[in-house]
């Protein structure tokens, strides 16, 4: 029996208790302690797991190096490999090129998906001699990251474009030559779980594969791993030659892209041009992760573009036996055969098709005499076709055919109907080349009102400051944390109904399991502390008691010894229910009238609107309904309690941005002081708001945990769990009625239905706060709105990036959207002849001040630097030449408030500085990708005068500064920035008589000096800001809402596809005005983010639900977020610079939060998509207002393209 010998970074590493089935995600980071390779999917469709593995390769006598995701690898697939993390690339000490370029071009901000980023473009480098950017961006889109904006990372890769020859050299001198000694066949590995066999060709294993024995061709994925199984070296080959195309099962898919790719040059005509379409549909295949490690034998069963080749065009499958296939055979088409195809995707990478079509037919003369048609729908079903093929044969394969196809077999389905007519008139894409050619620098200024020289030095673009920690992947993060020899993970049990009571739990199974010590529930809370209040009502719960509201809801935890047991176990839990109905959407809930209860400052009302419509030229209905947005933040919901046997004491170790709800929620359910519980946040793996409460009950139940066990406790939720349980940004129905004369907006009424799941969390404040900034930029003379929260059974929606703004600001310009088209306006001028001016009142009785108004400064600027007239002119012409693609530009402005009441706006900041004269300052805000470690180094560096590498900030944590306010709103670099500000005034105050005592002294002996004189030289500030600036009644309408206002305008270029509805974002450029920017850097990265997620979020996101509540998008194989591959290739950010008046100098050196308001910049997107539909829709005949489903996917796009 072997024993799996695996190199890592060119050590031999022991794994003689491993079993084969072991995921090397889990041997990397639980077993080397390498902790720099992320894990937060379990499926490798983030590729924050991403590692290089290299093989020798008998058959071509040298290395192959691929990158794969280390979280879908068992140990059994890597037997004789060698394996490179992020650790064996660089380190902090001595960088990479890649790790360095990323930080320097600002392509960090939480850093969680950074370590991937580097090992799948240092992977290339090693795999390829000469790269293009192409090739490079292709490597990178299987890496999904939230808070980057991408722009920034293919600024820093464009580098390492051409030779690189040198990587692979320096890594294989690392690699030992035994690897390259042949194996003997079959290898028999045993775990303590798993039997693997090995074998080197498929032939092989034709006496191995028996009964419940699995066969894979290559490296199976962990999940599908059984207890026995038989698995094939990947190591097959494509052969191509005069008859065809060869393809052994245990060829990956890259070695077959490889391969076709090399033949596309060898081959003429037609032979040429089919090469080139297989190697594109398999290039196409997921990501690049994915088809290093997928052979195609096993993508038979997994990839719906195999199988189309599959029934197309195979000719011939060889075997062994009925079970065990060897190769496939494609043939060359005979001169009167075509095969077409076409595969539709939300997204441009790491492709997950909607709809897949592939048709060959054989034609006689203009007639099909044969035909074979595959067709595959959004779940990789595939659907029947005998019908379809019957249908088409002793047809003409033309216009006619399409017809009657989408009659007689798509009636219902638009995008069917379409993708047949595409394929049939012979449109079907071909593989493009996308460029990439960003030239423009990292970020511009626009000068407004101020002299180019009149620019203080503060406001420098320094990187952030752990960027280089993050690429090398020595910053820590909560599970990074080294495990404590006694500890135990939790695993929770949840529910599998979205409604129902729960009439027996049993957990008698999980607790016979070795290894398994408590099964805890609601009984195990003292009496009256499992239902407490969040942010909202009282109605949020630890564990559910009676009922479980929503699937996801927890019910119980085991707590074992390690993560795979407790899994286990939680598994073997039984539970019998009692089914109710659940209410799942905004329209179940207005039908069965669920709703939470209204607020009493409902409505906001100005004026009379209906006597204003009554005598408005035009007034114009419509409604509009946005998405429902998944956090996805990086880093999903993890916790480290470490309790101690004296008074009670809790170390607590999550990613939150509210330490101080943390802290009192675990004191309550413990029934002890908030003294006991010290809560640290070193750094979070992205927030957006989805941190703030939905991880209380979380926390609550980890917490009692620790109590009950007397032992630290681990806990790491999945992908699938995390977005189960802790809730999205809910989406909104909204109706509109406005009127309109001689250009003018007469007056607004709105009404909101927002889907607030099954707890009331923050719902009635995003819905406050939806219908505060539902006017944007526009004033509307009369005014009414008003709206309700829907109690459903799902996850309980929560705070999420911009609050309430995002679904206003939406339905909003679809209003706007909807006026200029009917009454044929400049979509441009309307707008700007609606913006409000200063001194203007708005509809929730906020006096607009000067400062408040500069979105006309900027849309002004966004104009002229997209050039948008030439642009639309353009852009008209193409699509009056184009049938079949259509051109799209939608110009917005945005105006967005920023401040929290005075009860949330103050903190504290410590300033500690020890005798070697380095300092450490603690703040009251939280680190999570924005830049506000490093914001607050700049602060104290300018005031001080001091280099910021004297400084260090170590985390954030409830026993430095107590009870600080929750990170976010875009304020927190506000109040804890003048916190530091004061810290340091003080700082400089104490030491001014040694500075002046000594001037030519260095800053050690003055401090020094100060501590001989017996200075205390730890200095605590405390900062609030000023009342008046956010004073604000609800009830009376009357105060500030806002301490101030971030402006912008955004401006976006798409191409649709009018028959496949896919689209392309040609051009986006974005003016803010944020104020004098303490870093522009950073700011720039921020805006950047937050326009990719805010073009997600109507163009491609949605959380999805079946109608009994069950959950759909359980990852981003089945969510769709824009990838690396989505951005434009021209992609501009400028921040507008002004002289700003003394008397609207509130903030911190006139600076403004950047963290929210740029996420309603990339809407621009939606709408320029649905001109492009407009356009296609026009050619029809058909009437000019029309409803685009949110998000714009293909398939809402055809449906908006064809409904008359």
């Amino acid at each position: 029996m072997a024993v799996i010998q695996i190199w890592v970074n060119g050590v031999l590493r022991n794994t003689k208790d491993c079993d084969p089935a072991k995921p090397l995600i889990q041997f990397l980071r639980k077993t080397l302690g390498l902790v720099g390779t992320k894990s937060n999917c379990s499926g490798g469709c983030t590729g924050a797991c991403t590692i290089l593995v290299s093989r020798w390769s008998s058959r071509t006598s040298a290395y192959e190096h691929r990158a794969m995701s280390s979280c879908t690898l068992p140990l059994g697939s890597l037997h004789r490999t060698h394996i490179t993390t992020v650790e064996g690339v660089g380190t902090s000490k001595d960088p990479h090129p890649i790790q360095m370029r990323l930080v320097e071009c600002h392509a960090v901000q939480c850093g969680y998906d950074t370590p991937g980023l580097v090992m799948a473009v240092y992977a290339l480098l090693v795999q390829k001699e000469n790269v293009d950017i192409q090739e490079i961006i292709k490597h990178c889109d299987g890496v999904f990251s939230r808070c980057n904006g991408y722009r920034a990372v293919v600024e820093a890769v464009k580098s390492f474009t051409g030779n690189n020859s040198e990587e692979r050299k320096k890594l294989e001198e690392k690699i030992p030559d035994s690897l390259k000694t042949k194996e003997r066949y079959p290898l028999v590995l045993k775990g303590p779980i798993t039997n693997w066999t090995t074998v080197g060709k498929v032939h092989e294993a034709k006496t191995l594969v028996l009964k419940n024995t699995t066969l894979f061709y290559g490296i199976p994925k962990q999940d599908m791993v059984r207890k026995s199984i038989v698995s094939v070296i990947p190591d097959g080959v494509a052969i191509v030659d005069v008859d065809g195309i060869t393809i052994e099962s245990n060829c990956t898919l890259t070695n077959l892209v490889e391969a076709l790719r090399k033949a596309y040059f060898l081959q003429e005509g037609t032979k040429k041009a089919f090469v080139n379409k297989l190697a594109s549909i398999i290039e196409g295949i997921g990501s690049t992760q994915l088809r290093n490690a997928m052979s195609f034998g096993d993508a038979l069963y997994e990839s719906a573009e195999v199988k189309a080749i599959m029934k197309t065009l195979v000719s011939e499958v060889k075997g062994v036996m009925s079970s065990v296939m060897t190769s496939v055979r494609i043939p060359w088409l005979a001169e009167n055969e075509e095969f077409r195809f076409e595969k539709v995707s939300k997204r441009r990478g790491n492709l997950q098709p909607s709809l897949c079509v592939a048709v060959k037919v054989m034609m006689e003369e203009l007639m099909v005499s044969e035909s074979k048609v595959f067709i595959a729908n959004e779940m990789g079903v595939e659907l029947e076709t005998n019908t379809i093929e019957s249908f088409i044969n002793g047809s003409k394969f033309d216009e006619g055919i399409c017809i009657l196809l989408k009659a007689n077999f798509a009636k219902d389905d638009n995008l069917l109907g379409s993708v047949l007519k595409k394929i049939i008139s012979g449109q079907e894409n071909e593989k493009e080349e996308e460029t990439f050619e960003i030239n423009s620098t990292q970020f511009e200024e626009f000068v407004y009102g101020l002299p180019s020289d009149d620019i203080e030095p503060f406001g420098k673009p320094f990187p952030i400051a752990a960027g280089l920690l993050c690429a090398t992947g020595e910053a820590v993060f909560v599970d990074d944390m080294p495990h404590y020899s006694n500890e135990l993970f939790i695993e929770f049990v949840t529910s599998t109904e979205a409604h129902a009571k729960i009439i027996n739990v049993d957990a008698s199974k999980a607790l016979a399991i070795e290894g398994v010590l408590h099964f805890i529930s609601a009984k195990d809370v003292p009496e009256g502390k499992n239902k407490f209040k969040g942010v909202g009502d009282e109605d949020e719960l630890i564990f559910a008691e009676d009922t479980v509201m929503l699937e996801g809801h927890q019910i119980g935890a085991i707590l074992a010894t390690n993560e795979d047991i407790a899994k286990k176990a939680a598994k073997l839990v039984s539970i019998e229910y009692e089914k109710l109905t659940p209410v799942v959407s905004i329209d179940d809930a207005i039908k069965v009238n669920s709703f939470y209860e209204e607020k009493t400052y409902l409505p906001f009302k100005i004026g009379e609107t209906q006597d204003a419509f009554s005598k408005s030229d035009h007034v114009i209905e419509g409604e509009f309904t946005t998405t429902r947005q998944e956090h996805f933040y990086e880093e999903t919901l993890s916790a480290l309690v470490v309790p101690s046997n004296e008074e009670g004491e809790m170390k607590v170790f999550c990613p939150t941005p509210n330490a101080t709800m943390t802290q009192l929620a675990i004191a309550r359910v413990l029934c002890i002081p908030g003294n006991r519980v010290t809560v640290h946040v070193k750094r979070i793996g992205c927030n957006y708001g989805g941190k703030v409460s939905r991880g209380l009950p979380h926390i609550s139940a980890v917490a009692l945990a620790a109590k009950i066990s007397g032992r630290p406790i681990r806990s790491v939720l999945t992908r699938t769990q995390d977005i189960q349980m802790t809730g999205q940004r809910g989406e909104f129905y909204g109706k509109y009625k406005v009127g309109v004369t001689d250009g003018k907006l007469t007056g607004a009424d709105y009404m909101l239905y927002k889907n607030g799941g099954w707890t009331s969390d923050a719902s009635a404040e995003v819905l406050c706060c939806a219908l505060v900034h539902i006017d944007n930029c526009y004033k509307f003379p009369t005014f009414h709105g008003t709206g309700k929260v829907c109690k459903t059974n799902t996850p309980s929606n929560c705070a999420f990036r911009a609050f309430g703004a995002p679904p206003a600001f939406a339905i909003t310009e679809n209003m706007m959207f909807d006026v200029t088209s009917v009454l044929d306006l400049d979509p441009v001028e309307f707008r700007r002849q609606n913006f409000y001016k200063a001194g203007d009142t708005t509809h929730f009785g906020q006096v607009r001040k000067e400062d408040d108004i500069t979105f006309d400064a900027c849309l002004d600027e966004c104009i002229k630097r997209i050039d948008y007239y030439k642009e639309k002119d353009s852009i008209d012409e193409f699509n009056a030449n184009n049938i079949e693609k259509k051109r799209g530009i939608s110009m917005h402005p945005f105006s967005y408030g920023v401040g929290v009441a005075p009860m949330l706006g103050h903190t504290g900041a410590l300033i500690n500085v020890n005798m070697d004269g380095s300092i450490a300052i603690f703040t009251g805000g939280a680190e999570m990708g924005q830049g506000f470690y490093t914001k607050m180094l700049q602060i104290a560096s300018q005031i001080l005068g001091l280099p910021m590498s004297k400084m260090y900030i170590p985390e954030s944590a409830t026993d430095k500064i107590p009870n600080p306010p929750v990170s976010g709103g875009s304020s927190t670099a506000d109040y804890c920035g003048n916190a530091v500000r004061l810290a340091c005034d003080e700082l400089n105050k104490r030491m001014a008589p040694f500075k002046n005592a000594a001037p030519q002294a260095a800053w050690e002996q003055w401090v020094m000096m100060a501590w001989a004189s017996r200075v205390n030289l730890s200095v605590s500030s405390y900062y609030k800001t000023p009342a008046e600036w956010t004073q604000y009644s609800v009830e009376k309408k009357e105060g500030n809402r806002w301490a101030y206002f971030v402006n912008g305008a955004s401006c976006s270029v798409v191409e649709i596809d009018v028959l496949s509805g896919e689209h392309k974002l040609l051009k986006t450029e974005i003016v803010m005005d944020v104020g004098e920017s303490v870093n522009p850097a950073i700011d720039i990265a921020q805006i950047e983010g937050a326009f990719v997620q805010g073009y997600g979020y109507l163009a491609m996101e949605n959380t999805e639900f079946a109608a009994d509540g069950k959950l759909l998008s359980r990852g981003h194989d089945t969510y769709t977020a824009p990838t690396i591959a989505d951005i434009p290739p021209v992609f501009n950010v400028t921040l507008l610079r002004k002289d700003t008046p003394e008397e609207n100098r509130r903030i911190l050196y006139s600076s403004k939060g950047v963290g929210e308001p740029p996420f309603l910049s990339g809407v621009s997107v939606f709408f320029a998509i649905k001109t492009a539909v407009r356009s296609a829709r026009d050619d029809k005949g058909f009437k000019r207002t029309f409803h685009l489903a949110a998000p714009s996917t293909p398939e809402n796009v055809v449906n908006a393209i064809n409904s008359a």
